[in-house]
């Protein structure tokens, strides 16, 4: 069997069996299930956080999306699939949950998903492109009209996951493509938002979705320092000079502040 033949086929037929199977079991929807394949592989499903009732029309797409990521997600495939497939097949999982309101996992759990599937197959290059698109994908997904609030923060929070993912990914291939540079803006554009909104709101800024992030981004920035890219060096340091002034470290806040001016100063300096 060819990975495209598990995606495409033996994915929808198992889970199609495992519907048949619950049903003629019990009307309602269990706690766990454990499936025997004609291989005589078991798998054992937990439908913690399921959205969807035993009878629903959208549980075998469910059950065909966690078959999907259980096996992108394991050490070595039982099916036999290299690494690299094991990439595809997760990939294909993370776009069925997005698009279809699946959610096997939550949002921000999904770039794990694939930083793992994409650390184990060493493809680091085709990482930033998947990285670029699972952005896009949770960018579109925020903007829709009928996406739940608590739904929303996560999607904001798998959004954000990704962009530091991509910068990673850019430092460590010594990479940084424009997309690279789209994330680090990003993190200074929903800076800038947390900040305009709480003086709308009279209030201080809160940063309890981003903090995690945002923190990342700082630690990074050392790694930013010897990529030679100028643009990515300047937006690191205005985010991390708003970020510490935002958040009453004003030392830090000038410490970047000078460094601002410097790495401005070297490079007018280099232009002449």
């Amino acid at each position: 069997m060819t990975v495209q033949e598990f995606i495409d086929e033996y994915s929808w037929e198992l889970a199609r069996k495992w519907h048949s199977e619950m049903l003629a079991a019990d009307s309602r929807r269990p706690k766990k299930w454990s499936f025997v394949e004609k291989e005589g592989l078991e798998i054992t499903i937990y439908f913690d956080g399921c959205p969807f009732r035993l009878k629903s029309a959208k549980m075998v797409d469910w059950l065909r999306a966690t078959l999907l990521s259980t096996e992108a997600d394991r050490e070595e495939s039982k099916y036999g699939f290299s690494a690299i497939e094991q990439l595809a097949i997760c990939w294909d999982s993370i776009v069925t949950q997005i698009e279809d309101d699946l959610w096997v996992f939550d949002p921000d759990g999904l770039p794990q998903l694939l930083i793992k599937a994409m650390i184990k197959a060493d493809a680091y290059e085709y990482g930033l492109d998947l990285f670029a698109r699972l952005k896009i994908m949770f960018d579109e997904k925020c903007f829709s009209e009928d996406v739940p609030e608590t739904l929303y923060w996560s999607l904001c929070q798998g959004s954000l996951l990704s962009c530091v993912y991509l910068i990673e990914i850019g430092l460590k291939t010594d990479d940084i493509t424009e997309n690279v540079l789209e994330a680090m803006n990003q993190f200074n554009v929903q800076l800038h938002c947390c900040i305009n909104q709480a003086k709308e709101e009279n209030e201080e800024p809160n940063f309890s979705v981003e903090e995690e992030y945002f923190n990342r981004i700082t630690k990074l920035i050392p790694i930013i320092e010897n990529s030679g890219n100028d643009e990515l060096i300047r937006m690191a340091y205005e985010f991390a000079r708003d970020y510490y002034q935002a958040t009453y470290r004003p030392t830090l806040a000038e410490k970047f502040n000078a460094k601002l001016n410097e790495f401005a100063d070297d490079k007018n300096g280099r232009k002449n």
